[in-house]
């Protein structure tokens, strides 16, 4: 019989690709999902739609205790503890586990702005302590650590690098990019920010290195692992990169502005990073180039035709 497997968040971007990723790879998926109209596409691809709750495991209690793996893609701002139902999702594997008198795995998706701000090239030696991490990352970098020293699973993190690729979704950063086209007379960039670099993974090739975690378990449990590409462009060659592949053709200013988004409140800052590990345990290697070398499949990929 096929090595089950539950993956939460299943309807979203990186969730769907994880869990068609396993099923293509020989498992017995589960996805979770908040209703069965967000699951109906997941049937297509042989992917067993589950509804249930994130913050009540006994919804899905009969797909978590047929399941060995467990991969857990889900962040819920909405909740004043956005790691609360993950914290509740790892103790019910466990329960689960110890219940059923066999070991079971949880699988974590972590982020790699938990890293601090530097120009020098990290790895998962790094430390996380740093005073400029976000209180956000903080708190997922708390729950990391529970995850991996957890004694009643085997616990691993993974930490995906921006995601990109594949269809649109609010986990591809790469579409925010396509954002200034013809329409737009003037683009706007701050000077602290243009110079921004972050590492980025093809959602292909993170799926992979899903499967090839939990194929690996018995090797990583306790581990956190980077899944990135070694390629960082800065945050003003791909704003001008997509603009360009987007139409746009007026006039670039800059200034000292900063605004209360995403990109000034929890990602300003340059992030690094070696994938070794990856390589070392998983024999992982990401297969697609950087974004900015075929950015305008991508950007045909977002808008949805070829013209």
């Amino acid at each position: 019989m096929a090595t089950s497997v539950l993956v939460t968040g299943a309807s979203g971007y990186i969730g769907q690709q994880v869990a068609i990723h396993f099923r293509n790879a020989g498992y017995r998926v589960y996805g979770l999902v908040r209703s069965i109209e967000k699951g109906a596409h997941l049937i297509r691809h042989e992917v067993i739609p589950v509804v249930g709750d994130l913050n009540n495991p006994s919804t899905f209690l009969v797909a978590l205790n047929a399941s060995a793996i467990v991969v857990d893609t889900v962040l819920d701002f909405t909740q004043k503890d956005p790691f609360a139902p993950n914290r509740g999702l790892l103790e019910a594997t466990a329960k689960s586990a110890a219940e059923l008198g066999v070991v079971k795995t949880y699988i974590y998706t972590s982020g790699v702005l938990v890293y601090p701000n530097s120009t020098r090239v990290q790895d998962e030696s790094s430390s996380l302590k740093a005073d400029d991490t976000a209180p956000l990352f903080k708190g997922r970098i708390a729950f990391e650590n529970e995850v991996l020293s957890h004694t009643g699973v085997r616990g691993i993190v993974l930490r995906p690098g921006f995601v990109y690729g594949g269809a649109t979704g609010a986990g591809n950063f790469l579409a925010s990019f396509f954002a200034n086209d013809s329409s737009k007379d003037k683009i706007v960039l701050n000077n602290e920010l243009k110079g921004q670099r972050w590492p980025w993974v093809h959602i292909a090739d993170l799926a992979d290195g899903y499967v090839r975690t939990a194929r690996n378990a018995h090797i990583v449990k306790g581990e956190a692992i980077n899944l990135v590409s070694e390629n960082a462009p800065s945050y003003e060659e791909l704003t001008l990169a997509g603009a360009k592949v987007a139409g746009f053709k007026g006039t670039v200013e800059y200034n000292d502005e900063k605004d209360s988004g995403f990109l000034f409140t929890l990602a300003n800052k340059t992030v690094l990073l070696r994938n070794d590990k990856a390589f070392d345990l998983l024999g992982w290697r990401p297969t697609h180039v950087c974004p900015l070398d075929e950015i305008e499949i991508y950007y045909h990929t977002v808008k949805g035709s070829w013209n």
